[in-house]
Order: structure tokens, then sequence, then C-alpha cells
């Protein structure tokens, strides 16, 4: 407050110096007000992920960080599946049930924590590659066998040619394993199918 307006409200009589205290408190409260929105705007930017993604999303998340995979791992997770959710906004909350559910096999937990090895080194472990590839080819057999796919029933090629894209674009390494399941009949990233089907 300009010096000014203090000399005026000590001179100003009861009512008016009531009147003046009473703006100031409500332009202080207004101003905690922004402040306290702004604190809380950075922390949801420091979060990253939940102003892009449905809260089932960052559940999924929060869920392998507690499984012991690295913030790398779950951060290309959640870039890809930023992207995901604004092509598809209306399908993510009805596949997240299943993803969530996957993380009780242990198969896909090891495939994590062995991802996360990989991308957290600087070197490739070609072992550890084909394990991951190995791990992957039997899920996605089992998946095909029984009828399970997340993305199959969509239909949008353009957007599984960009999260395809994205996901080998995220570490170099992604082409080598994508290379590894070439090996193993399975062609793709986000959408795999099989390689002779492919072809027709």
């Amino acid at each position: 407050m300009p010096l000014s307006q203090i000399a005026q409200m000590l001179d100003a009589d009861e009512e008016t110096f009531a009147a003046a205290v009473h703006r100031i408190d409500a332009r202080l409260r207004a101003e905690v007000q922004r402040l306290q929105t702004s604190r809380r705007q950075i922390a949801q930017l420091a979060a990253g992920e939940s102003l892009a993604l449905p809260p089932e999303v960052t559940a999924y998340l929060d869920r392998l960080r507690a499984l012991g995979v690295s913030e790398r791992m779950v951060t290309s997770e959640r870039d890809a599946w930023i992207l995901v959710a604004a092509r598809w906004p209306d399908k993510v909350r009805e596949w997240m049930p299943a993803k969530i559910a996957e993380l009780e096999d242990p198969r896909v937990v090891r495939l994590y924590r062995l991802l996360s090895q990989v991308f957290d080194s600087d070197d490739a472990d070609e072992a550890i590659m084909r394990e991951i590839a190995d791990l992957m080819a039997a899920m996605f057999e089992e998946a095909e066998a029984s009828g399970r796919s997340d993305l199959d029933h969509v239909q949008d090629d353009a957007s599984y040619d960009l999260l395809d894209s994205f996901a080998l674009e995220k570490d170099p390494r992604s082409a080598r394993l994508a290379e590894l399941m070439r090996e193993r009949g399975w062609d793709g990233w986000i959408r795999l199918e099989r390689v002779d089907d492919k072809r027709h």
C-alpha cells in the first residue's frame, strides 16, 4: 500500500477506516488465493502426467514406480500414453483396468524391469535384449491365442505409425528390439502383427 494511502487512512473516521481495511483484506485474500492456485499448477507441472492424462493412467504409472520400474522407463510410458489419450480419449479408461491387471503377471513385471535395465544403461546387453524379445513374443502369442488385444479393434493406421515412430525414436536400442521381434515373427511396436499377416 502506498504511504499516501496510509496517511489518508490514519486521518479517516472510523467508518471510512473500517471500509479501507475491508478492501485491503479482500485484495490480500484474492492475492493469497492466486498464489495458492499458482502453487498447485506448478506442482501439477512438476508431476507432469497429471495435466495430460486421465487418473486411471496416472495410477498405472504410479503402480509401475511401485514395482521398481525406472523413472526413465515410466517417463517413456507416460509420453506414449499422452499420445494415446490425445488420439483415443474415450477409449483409454476402458483399456486401463486390463493394463493394470497385467501387472499381476510376473512376466510383465520382469519385462518392465529388464527394459529398465536396458534403457538406463549406456550399452545394450544383447542377452537381456533377447530375453526381452522372447518374453514379448511369448506374451503376444498367448494374447493372440486368447483373442486379447488392447488396440486391434481400433482402425487408425496413421496413429499407429506415429506411435511406432515415437517409440523407436525415444532410444536407438528400440530399433534392435524391433529387429529381434521380427526374427520371432512379429512386426511393429505398439500394434504388433504377425510378419506373415503383414505380407498379405
